[in-house]
């Protein structure tokens, strides 16, 4: 008698990447486990689900003793503030 492996075996709390795996072949068997707790709504609001600071709010901290805040769009300053990091560890 011959034992034929499972075509899908998932458990986990997202199953959209496990099954894609497992339909399209890639995976016997898939085995994904994991939690996330996220915010209801926009990515841009600012209240925490868990009274923990922000982390945008953590960043801008950072940028503001080390560099200082200039008048220029913050997601270009941050960028420009790792690229120099970057620059100073090489």
């Amino acid at each position: 008698m011959t034992h034929k492996a499972p075509k899908s075996f998932v458990i986990n709390v997202y199953r959209g990447f496990s099954n894609i795996q497992c339909y399209y072949g890639y995976a016997d068997v898939v085995l994904a486990i994991g939690f996330k707790k996220i915010k209801v709504g926009s990515l841009e609001s600012v209240e925490n689900i868990d009274g923990r600071r922000d982390a945008l709010e953590w960043h801008v901290d950072v940028i503001s003793s080390t560099r200082g805040l200039a008048l220029v769009p913050l997601m270009a300053q941050m960028f420009a503030n790792v690229g120099r990091e970057h620059m100073n560890k090489c």
